[in-house]
């Protein structure tokens, strides 16, 4: 006998005098499938969030290669903001490596 059945006999058989068995029988059912698919979407939210993690870094890098060019092609016309993104990006390379 599968769990399901087991618990909605046990339920019915506490609560015979409440409910009808047919409701504990759709309510676990319900529960059972609204479950399954709060699981599914938890699943793909976080696979959708992952995306956008590694989207989100492969627009900063490419935010810090276009910063770098025009540092030093045409300086003079960058923002103080893309002077700060600039700088934000420039990593110290330690010797040897």
């Amino acid at each position: 006998m599968s769990d399901t059945a087991v618990f909605v006999m046990t339920q019915y058989l506490e609560n015979e005098v409440k409910y009808p068995a047919h409701c504990l029988v759709v309510a676990k059912l319900d529960y059972d499938i609204l479950k399954d698919e709060l699981a599914a979407c938890s699943a793909a939210f976080d696979r959708q969030q992952e995306q956008l993690d590694r989207n989100a870094d492969k627009i900063d890098s490419k935010q810090a290669q276009i910063d770098a060019l025009m540092f030093e092609h045409c300086p003079i016309e960058m923002s103080l903001e893309q002077i700060a993104r600039w700088k934000k990006h420039q990593v110290v390379k330690e010797e040897g490596k």
